[in-house]
């Protein structure tokens, strides 16, 4: 039953979402939302241990190199942008 529980609350959280971020309907996007962490809360305090070794593992993998990527992409940013600032800024300077 929890199954069930957690993909409607997931569909729910996921729908409010939507509605918010699109402000096609805040109020009610809201509710979903609020109903959705519920339920999904209520699902995860029933199956609490639930996860297995293994899963646990690769999540954890995942997450790392997730983490990795997007470390490297804001810094990568980092740098172009702090390289066409001082760009800009030696252009500016050639004009005067």
């Amino acid at each position: 039953m929890w199954e069930i529980t957690a993909v409607i609350s997931g569909f729910l959280l996921a729908i409010g979402t939507i509605l918010v971020v699109t402000g096609a309907n805040i109020p009610l996007g809201l509710g979903l939302m609020a109903v959705g962490a519920v339920g999904l809360a209520a699902s995860v305090m029933a199956n609490w241990n639930g996860m297995s070794e293994r899963l646990a593992k690769v999540l954890t993998i995942v997450t790392g190199v997730l983490g990795g990527f997007l470390l490297e992409f804001y810094l990568e940013l980092r740098w172009y942008f702090g390289i066409c600032r001082y760009l800009a800024f030696q252009i500016r300077l050639d004009f005067y």
